[in-house]
């Protein structure tokens, strides 16, 4: 083997996971729509009609302004849950996750100490609350799809739980890195 290539830690597993359930989609694109025609009701009933959309409706420029505020903030929570995903790595080097956007970074997980590493089961939430980056009790989750994943056990009683969707693999790759054990590629 030359050395300089065993010096770069080399990538074992890769998974890029993103809100894609249909019900969820659904859910937001039915909202999104039932929020966006009642702004369109509310702005061509006073600004085309000329009529107040109620008794004491607000002023032109202040529907104006809400109508667009919520709007926008309607297109940001689409464009969230479009644009958010769970990215794991495993390399040489160890376990490296990022929740994108909401972490810029991405984070190497520390595996000093796992005791044990499980394919779990996921009910995110009955287990965690609902998906996204979850804490509850000694337990911290990565939950973005899927209904397994794979849990790591370390010997202080905190567990790490990463939804995926390959689990299995997942899980074959960490329990042979955390043994020291070579990794065929």
């Amino acid at each position: 083997m030359n050395s300089e290539y065993s010096e770069s830690p080399r990538i074992l597993f890769q998974e890029v996971q993103q809100f894609r359930q249909p019900v969820l989609w659904v859910l937001l694109i039915f909202g999104s729509a039932l929020i966006s025609g009642t702004v369109s009701w509310m702005w061509l009933r006073q600004f085309i009609q000329g009529e107040s959309f109620a008794p004491d409706a607000l002023s032109n420029p202040a529907l104006l302004t809400f109508g667009a505020l919520v709007l926008l903030s309607n297109a940001l929570i689409l464009g969230f849950f479009l644009f958010t995903q769970l990215q794991i790595e495993v390399s040489t080097a160890g376990l490296f996750l990022r929740f994108f956007p909401l972490q810029r970074k991405v984070r190497m997980v520390d595996l000093t100490g796992v005791e044990q590493v499980e394919q779990s089961e996921i009910r995110p939430f009955q287990d965690y609350g609902g998906f996204g980056i979850r804490r509850v009790g000694q337990s911290k989750a990565y939950i973005i799809h899927g209904q397994e994943g794979v849990k790591l056990h370390y010997d202080n009683g905190m567990h790490l739980l990463i939804s995926s969707q390959r689990a299995d693999e997942l899980y074959e790759v960490l329990k042979t890195l955390l043994k020291g054990e070579e990794l065929d590629s």
